[in-house]
């Protein structure tokens, strides 16, 4: 059979061309309301996280006053330049997520503001590196161009991929060090470093290690599930060096963040609380939303395009399968199998943690596996590089399921698109705003993009019953919260006025599950 992409092929720079121009356009779609979990992440960048919490824990100003929307915006503007240290202690002492991430949002709120297109621009650099690397990676398992565009291509248009790169948050960066990390250790095995190489090749592993959790914990399923692979490379004795560079790499992580012990175990503690109040899914609906490419959406209610994404990637773990048994009864160039020991890790291990109770079930929200999406474009090229070895009839086979696969992803797309519903006040028309109660940091996803001389209320129901006793209002607008009803209740005893803006519909979202964005999932 004629084998396409050589080194300057078309078809390669076609297909590499689209992965880029849809993974970017994709990536560009609308952006909605902040999640609770972005503001956190301004909060911390701003190195105000201690500072905050420490103000609500005492119910002091700006909680419980009415302020001007200026000085809780002001939370969100770095007061210094370089304040890494206390970036760090805010997230060990509120939030317990290493600090990588968050030191280089807060460079970067120098540049774009705190607002929406503050994560998603920062994000979007690294998605393209993800790709980048992920196509290097791919063509060193295959030594095929295109079996590696095609790899680039298929993580380009997953839905779950492209809703990472929307959070202001650290997944992102996660996927980009996880890829780093197996190419690293492909190129280690393919290419052994001579003598003169050797300490580069080190530093880089040493270095993409400490990244890697630096940015967060989840990235010991990625070290654990390419340890084996260098087993299978290189043999137990030279594997040691590259295994101890790792593990070095890892244990240097808590210099940086002392907290390491109690972000590794902390997840248990949420787990247990959630089994308690029933308020996490069962490990079954987050498996198949996982396969299905259901990415968040509602468990209870699986659309068909969901049930045909996951029949197709099971069709093509199995084509995989049959064509690698086929691969190894030729003599054509080889493809590195080893290298599916390491998504299958990562999917024994993740079910494995969560079983355990070690990892919240909540963990496979499409955030939470942002290390995994890259190898699952290479789930998607291998079958295409194994047919290319054997025979006509398995590219056909191929062909079509990639097609079907590729169809069932553009049909997800509109489980991401706006997963939040929206609160639409009319900011502009409001002097005064309430914003029921003070959970986490709520509050900034109404005052963020209104005026500055607007006056806001945040605190709990009792705070406001005692500020209007000793200054009744007129009008206010109320912003959607846990407590709205309470505040509601309160502002009609006291005989103010509500404007409560257009909301949605707080319960059943247009994605059909319960609207608990304002839950701490992180």
């Amino acid at each position: 059979m004629k084998r396409w992409g050589g080194t300057g092929s078309t078809m390669v720079w076609l297909v590499g061309a689209l992965a880029f121009i849809v993974g970017a356009l994709l990536r560009l779609e609308a952006r909605r309301f902040l999640h609770i979990d972005e503001t956190v992440s301004l909060l911390a960048a701003a190195c105000n996280q201690s500072e905050y919490a420490r103000l609500r824990a005492a119910v002091a100003a700006p909680f419980a006053h009415w302020v001007p929307a200026r000085e809780w915006q002001a939370f969100l503007e770095p007061k210094h330049f370089g304040c890494l240290g206390a970036i760090s202690r805010g997230l060990a002492e509120t939030d317990m997520h290493p600090p990588l991430y968050f030191w280089l949002l807060h460079f970067w709120l120098y540049l774009v503001p705190a607002g929406l297109a503050t994560g998603p621009s920062l994000n979007a650099p690294m998605a393209l590196a993800t790709g980048v690397v992920l196509f290097l990676l791919a063509r060193e398992l295959f030594a095929q161009p295109l079996a590696a565009a095609l790899a680039a291509l298929a993580w380009a248009v997953n839905p779950c991929g492209i809703e990472v790169t929307h959070f202001a948050r650290p997944y992102e960066l996660l996927g980009l060090v996880s890829v780093l990390l197996a190419w690293r250790c492909v190129r280690w095995v393919h290419r052994p470093p001579t003598r003169e190489h050797r300490s580069r090749e080190t530093a880089i592993l040493f270095l993409v290690s400490l990244a890697g959790l630096l940015t967060h914990y989840s990235f010991i399923f990625v070290a654990a599930a390419a340890g084996p692979y260098l087993l299978l490379g290189l043999g137990p004795k030279r594997a040691l060096g590259p295994l101890a560079t790792m593990a070095l790499g890892l244990a240097a992580s808590n210099v940086f963040h002392p907290t390491f012990r109690q972000m590794l175990f902390g997840p248990h503690e949420r787990t247990a609380e959630a089994a308690r109040t029933g308020a996490a899914a069962t490990l079954l609906d987050r498996l198949v939303a996982f396969f299905a490419f259901n990415c968040d959406a509602a468990t209870e209610t699986r659309p068909v395009h969901v049930w045909v994404g996951t029949a197709v990637l099971f069709a093509l773990v199995a084509v995989t399968v049959w064509l690698a048994v086929r691969h190894r009864q030729t003599q054509a160039p080889s493809v590195d199998l080893r290298f599916l020991v390491v998504p299958a890790l990562l999917v024994v291990l993740l079910a494995t943690s969560m079983a355990l109770g070690r990892v919240p079930v909540h963990a496979t929200r499409t955030r939470y596996l942002a290390f995994f999406w890259p190898f699952f474009g290479l789930l998607v090229a291998y079958p295409f590089a194994l047919a290319q070895t054997t025979e006509r009839t398995g590219w056909f086979v191929v062909a079509g399921s990639g097609g079907v696969l590729c169809a069932a992803a553009l049909l997800s797309l509109h489980e991401w698109t706006n997963p939040w519903p929206r609160e639409r006040l009319a900011l502009s028309d409001c002097e005064r705003i309430v914003v029921p109660g003070t959970r986490r940091t709520s509050v900034f996803r109404t005052v963020l993009h209104a005026a500055p001389n607007v006056l806001v209320f945040a605190g709990s129901p009792a705070d406001l019953e005692r500020a209007l006793t000793e200054q009744p209002l007129g009008e206010v607008c109320v912003s959607k919260g846990e407590e709205s009803a309470r505040v509601l209740h309160v502002l009609a005893k006291h005989h103010v006025r509500t404007n409560a803006g257009e909301h949605v519909p707080r319960g059943k979202s247009r994605r059909g599950k319960q609207d608990k964005d304002l839950t701490d999932d992180d």
